[in-house]
C-alpha cells in the first residue's frame, strides 16, 4: 500500500525539504489567517467544509 505523510511548515521550511529530502512531497494546501476553519476546495474549485470522520480503535473497548 502507498502512503504518505501529512505536515504543516513555513514556507521556507518546505522548500529546504523539497530540495533536501529523497522523497516526493504534495503540496496538497495551505495555511492562511482567511479563513479560521479547515475548508477544501474540490477539483473543480467549489469550496466545502471539512468534517472531521474516521474509525475509533477504542470506541467498543
Amino acid at each position: 500500500e502507498d502512503y504518505q505523510l501529512v505536515f504543516t511548515g513555513t514556507k521556507r521550511s518546505i522548500e529546504e525539504a523539497i530540495s533536501s529530502l529523497e522523497t516526493p512531497i504534495s503540496i496538497i494546501g495551505q495555511i492562511t489567517d482567511d479563513y479560521p476553519e479547515i475548508n477544501v476546495l474540490n477539483s473543480k474549485g467549489v469550496m466545502g467544509r471539512y468534517t472531521s470522520s474516521g474509525f475509533d480503535h477504542f470506541k467498543n473497548k
